[in-house]
């Protein structure tokens, strides 16, 4: 019997603070129960937060302290990509404000076309321009930059798109003369990063360094417009002629803005 009173009594205080709470929270009254229950956790509620702060902060000791380099890293990067992209920006505003040059100075009708993709160099020297039909674009309009000729169009694929094929392509030839002492020649793309000078007598003057132009021959190219410089100079194997190699003007694997001249 003694081993039941203290559960006896254990369930008469409860039973009794029961009442006593839900007397409080019915009459909107604070809870005599709540407040001894919480003063008698806050010990252990204190001892557990400090236990969790000393853990945390032995934590953060371990780790060591904070790495300012990672930041400054972070930011130089940062600042590297924002100074590369107004590079970006500057060149090509330079290079349109060359291109708008350069329409005021031609003696042409002439449209500012951006180079929109490129065809497989494997199979051909060609690229896509944003300029079509509705620009009055057509096949034998040449297309230049500031730097020199960058072919001719060969085909009109739309109202906003046409094909461009480049003067390195191996289907590509251009009546030229070197612009020193006006020898003519013919400049045949060969696939590669330069031009052949071809149909050149055994005789001929020509020498590395010299400017070639266009000579007008053939109808499509206007003359005095400029192809390259003559990079290396041969005999032919049989010795009846020579043969040029031009550097070209254009560098096509930086093109992106080019004015193609209309013959209206």
């Amino acid at each position: 019997m003694k081993s039941l009173f203290p559960l006896l009594l254990f369930s008469i205080l409860s039973t009794g603070l029961a009442v006593l709470h839900n007397r409080a929270v019915a009459l909107k009254q604070p809870s005599p129960v709540t407040r001894p229950v919480m003063a008698a956790l806050a010990p252990g509620q204190r001892w557990m937060t400090d236990a969790r702060t000393g853990f945390e902060a032995i934590l953060r000791k371990a780790a060591g302290p904070p790495r300012p380099n990672d930041e400054a890293r972070r930011l130089k990067a940062e600042l590297e990509r924002y100074k590369a992209a107004t590079q970006n920006l500057k060149r090509k505003n330079e290079e349109l404000s060359n291109l708008l040059q350069l329409k005021e100075q031609v003696p042409y009708t002439s449209v500012v076309a951006r180079i929109i993709g490129e065809g497989d160099k494997s199979w051909a020297q060609t690229a896509t321009i944003d300029r079509g039909t509705r620009d009055g674009i057509r096949p034998r309009h040449v297309v230049v930059t500031k730097d020199g000729v960058a072919g001719q169009v060969t085909g009109v694929i739309g109202p906003n798109s046409a094909t461009v094929l480049y003067l390195t392509d191996p289907s590509s030839s251009v009546g030229v003369r070197v612009l020193r002492n006006r020898i003519p020649g013919v400049a045949r793309g060969e696939g590669s990063d330069t031009l052949s000078l071809t149909y050149l007598d055994k005789t001929a003057d020509v020498r590395v360094g010299d400017a070639i132009v266009t000579s007008g021959w053939g109808g499509i190219y206007p003359p005095g417009l400029f192809i390259g410089k003559v990079s290396s100079v041969r005999t032919n194997v049989s010795g009846t002629g020579r043969t040029a190699t031009i550097e070209p003007a254009v560098d096509f694997h930086r093109l992106e803005e080019a004015l193609v001249l209309r013959k209206d």
